[in-house]
């Protein structure tokens, strides 16, 4: 992707309590963001994220139509995120739709599902969402649970628009630029010491490679992250299943696990 294009994320709203335009808001950390009209159909906040690794710019846009504007437009969106209300049946099939079409006109490796809170006696069941989001690889996050489960708590899960924050952060955007590493020194055995540079970072921010090989791991090293901060999500889905549907899923979930590690599951079937 050209430097000049800055890296998109397309936040939708199912629901009319919050908006895209006030998820955009949450997600900035201030009242005060102003959206430009990028296109007739989409409203656009550039967002300067700066973390302890890099410095990136990302678009966040607001569509109104489910459609694409252009090609271009297409190729710069790698995170979408959809709210909705699972006490409505229909917000839950208006966020499907919204998704659906997201996967048939973008690439986004970053999937999330939000929603203010989720409980069993909802239209939409958390239950039924674990299996929704481990189905279409998306991840489910409450803005404002009600109650947490000791899986969650054991794992120590980050809910809120900061999980949102979070995820966005650890994505590994196109146009990111690494920042210098201070460094840090070095007592050698002459008893010497000497200043070496901290171990390269693009090892550790992912999306930043320096070959072609380097870019095939960081994916790697990416999807398996996803994988495992969603463990939780993983074991409550499980409960909620019979004998013969929680193996399945359980060999879903490990089939998952070893493609992301880049290994093919049919070679060990044996």
């Amino acid at each position: 992707m050209e430097e000049s294009k800055a890296s998109s994320a397309l936040v939708v709203s199912c629901c009319p309590s919050r908006t895209g335009t006030s998820i955009v808001q949450e997600i900035v950390g201030s009242g005060d963001v102003q959206l430009e009209r990028l296109e007739t159909d989409i409203s656009v906040y550039k967002w300067p994220i700066s973390t302890k690794y890099y410095n990136a710019s990302v678009a966040l846009c607001v569509p109104t139509y489910r459609t694409v504007p252009s090609s271009d437009f297409a190729e710069t969106v790698e995170a979408v995120v959809v709210h909705f209300n699972p006490r409505k049946r229909e917000s839950f099939v208006d966020a499907q739709i919204w998704l659906k079409t997201m996967d048939d006109l973008y690439s986004a490796s970053v999937k999330l599902l939000t929603c203010d809170h989720c409980q069993s006696d909802d239209n939409v069941t958390k239950e039924e969402l674990g299996v929704f989001c481990i189905e279409n690889n998306l991840e489910l996050i409450q803005l404002a649970p009600t109650e947490v489960d000791s899986d969650e708590e054991e794992f120590g899960t980050i809910h809120g628009i900061s999980r949102v924050r979070a995820a966005l952060h650890a994505h590994s955007w196109s146009n990111l630029k690494l920042k210098a590493q201070p460094l840090r020194r070095r007592h050698s055995s002459s008893g010497s010491d000497s200043e070496s540079p901290q171990p390269a970072e693009k090892e550790r921010v992912t999306g930043a490679p320096d070959s072609e090989g380097d870019q095939e791991g960081s994916e790697i090293d990416d999807t398996f992250c996803q994988l495992f901060s969603r463990l939780h999500e993983f074991r409550t889905t499980a409960r909620t299943l019979s004998a013969d549907d929680r193996k399945d899923f359980a060999e879903k979930v490990a089939k998952d696990f070893l493609k992301s590690l880049d290994v093919d599951p049919e070679e060990l079937s044996d």
